[in-house]
């Protein structure tokens, strides 16, 4: 009689492109001798295609529930018209829907609850609502808690969400969870201790060593070669990401940089952020588009300094450690720290990286003007980087920790 592999379903409410994190346990999954399947939903061209070219490369097994791509017009305009009526009733009579968690969170049930997977791990807000309907009539669930949702966001937007709902499902898969992991050990033990359950395991977003050494060494970004260049991305540039308070640092320092950010800008904020540069510093400031989670790695690897800034809005914000702060180690570059909690651990444990003050442009001169002024000390920063990401933080180190809660959760523990 044969094994048959266990099934393993990935709920990640969006472009598998756009999560690296699903990505990367997927392949450790699938390495381990699982069945994976990843489910997504897609509402843009270029990222369905960049999804296609993961799957080609990677084997991945990917079945979205939900297509909402400006090809699909009729799909596309339901999904608004479901989304606004759950956003109006929220507003208006505080009636609770799923729609308020990501687009088409009832689709994505229906899909799971039809694929009757021996573990369905959730990745995102919508999937925390489908998981406890999952656990509700019997099924095996686990969470991947990239966020702390219920704690994220602006004052202002969190007005508008259903925060002690999401709060509450949070719980529910804390409690309910066989497979319970999060991003750093300080927003492990904070969400443990806030939901009274058993803390989650910390796999930090941190990538396989070979990802540090597959660089095509071209230098598609630099302007010049001769002075240091300090990085930036995202999915988007724009306001309440600290920009601002880096174009007003960088404005104060003397000493020659390149300053690069990339992601998708409205021209009108490009326009704004140049306008805070000095003069002689306007054509050393470049914005680049997105590129492919395949190709962001070479890009990162052409300058010499990464920003990893964050606001201090939210307690998310606060414990979390993003994939940036990562990506930069791997990269080699010298890293540039906002002071929050998870950033702290980041840098204790990396053992290099400067910590500077959040939306403080005094402190992020400070922060950059040794890294500027001494290249010597730049490049023991790069190195010690370099070091980082391979003997501390990269994925080989983390992958055990998924395959471990996987087996347990697939044997009842």
């Amino acid at each position: 009689m044969s094994w048959k592999k266990p099934r393993i379903l990935l709920l990640i409410g969006q472009h598998l492109s756009n999560a690296p994190r699903p990505q990367k346990e997927a392949l450790a999954l699938m390495d381990a001798g699982f069945d994976v399947t990843i489910s997504g939903s897609w509402n843009d061209e270029l990222q369905a295609k960049r999804d296609l070219e993961l799957v080609e490369r990677h084997n991945y097994r990917l079945r979205n529930y939900l297509d909402i791509r400006p090809s699909r017009k009729l799909r596309r305009f339901a999904g608004r018209v479901r989304n606004r009526v759950a956003r109006i009733g929220w507003r208006r009579l505080k009636r609770f829907s799923p729609e308020l968690l990501g687009y088409g969170a009832r689709a994505m049930y229906r899909f799971a609850r039809d694929f009757s997977a021996d573990l369905t791990i959730g990745h995102s807000e919508a999937s925390l609502w489908a998981c406890r309907r999952l656990h509700e009539s019997g099924r095996r669930i686990g969470v991947d808690f990239e966020d702390w949702f219920s704690r994220d966001l602006l004052p202002e937007a969190r007005a508008a969400r259903p925060i002690s709902k999401l709060a509450e499902l949070e719980k529910f898969a804390a409690e309910h969870s066989t497979y319970h992991l999060t991003t750093s050990d300080v927003l492990a033990k904070a969400m443990s201790e806030a939901n009274e359950t058993r803390r989650a395991a910390t796999v930090y977003n941190v990538f396989p060593r070979a990802e540090g050494t597959d660089i095509d060494g071209q230098r598609l970004d630099r302007i010049t070669d001769d002075r240091p260049s300090l990085h930036w991305y995202s999915q988007t540039v724009g306001p309440g990401r600290g920009l601002e308070e880096v174009c007003d640092a960088v404005a104060q320092i003397d000493e020659p940089l390149e300053l690069h950010f990339r992601g998708r800008c409205d021209p009108d904020y490009e326009g704004s952020l140049r306008q805070r540069l000095r003069d002689d510093q306007r054509a050393f400031f470049k914005i680049h588009d997105t590129v492919s989670n395949a190709e962001l790695p070479s890009r990162i690897a052409d300058h010499d300094i990464g920003l990893a800034l964050e606001q201090l809005y939210c307690d998310s914000r606060n414990l979390t450690i993003t994939n940036k702060f990562f990506q930069y180690l791997q990269g080699g570059l010298a890293v540039v720290a906002s002071r929050t909690d998870g950033q702290v651990e980041g840098v204790s444990k990396a053992k290099c990286g400067v910590l500077v003050e959040p939306g403080n442009v005094d402190d992020l001169k400070r922060g950059l003007l040794p890294l500027l002024k001494d290249r010597q000390h730049l490049e023991e920063q790069k190195v010690a980087a370099r070091h980082a990401a391979k003997e501390c933080f990269s994925w080989e180190h983390m992958q055990p920790i998924v395959v471990e809660q996987a087996e347990k959760a697939l044997a009842g523990a």
